[in-house]
Parts: structure tokens; C-alpha cells; sequence
């Protein structure tokens, strides 16, 4: 009886010490329209890192690299065309 007891304390603390979360929420909205951009015949490596504080769009005809943290600001969107692969770069580590 008081293994069960404690048991069920334990598995309530743990529900309810999950109760806040920090995090962005993640959308992921899915369109068969690819016309993010200009279109243009000059593919550019682009390379993303930083914090936006505007909606940021990328567009099917380039190549993006992420080489650092990118960070969208609450209330922006990142929109990015279905069937896109952005590549992320390994960072050096750093040592004190």
C-alpha cells in the first residue's frame, strides 16, 4: 500500500511538473505551390544564422546553409517550400 501510494505521488509530480513549456510551436503547412520567389536562372548559396524579427521566406531556387543559431521572433513565420533540403553546417567547438 504505501509503495502504491508513493508511486502515485511520483506519477503525479511529474505531470504536473511539466506543465510550462518555452518553446515555439512549430507549423508546418503543406501547399503544392512553389512560386516562393523570383524564379530566377542564378542560384545563390545563401547562408542563414541570427535572429529574425520579420517573416523570412526561402525560395526553391537557392541553396541555404545554416551555419549558426537561426531564431525566428515570436510572431514571424518561416516558410519554406515542400520538398527542400537546407543543410546545416557543424559548428567548431569551443573550448575554455
Amino acid at each position: 500500500m504505501k509503495k502504491q501510494l508513493i508511486l502515485g505521488l511520483a506519477l503525479i509530480a511529474t505531470v504536473f511538473s511539466c506543465t510550462t513549456d518555452d518553446t515555439s510551436d512549430i507549423i508546418i503547412n503543406t501547399t503544392t505551390n512553389n512560386t516562393t520567389g523570383g524564379g530566377g536562372s542564378n542560384p545563390q548559396t545563401i547562408f542563414l544564422s541570427g535572429t529574425y524579427t520579420e517573416d523570412l521566406t526561402l525560395d526553391a531556387n537557392n541553396t541555404y546553409k545554416i551555419n549558426g543559431a537561426l531564431i525566428m521572433a515570436s510572431g514571424t513565420t518561416l516558410s519554406i517550400p515542400g520538398c527542400m533540403t537546407i543543410e546545416a553546417l557543424a559548428s567548431e567547438p569551443t573550448y575554455m
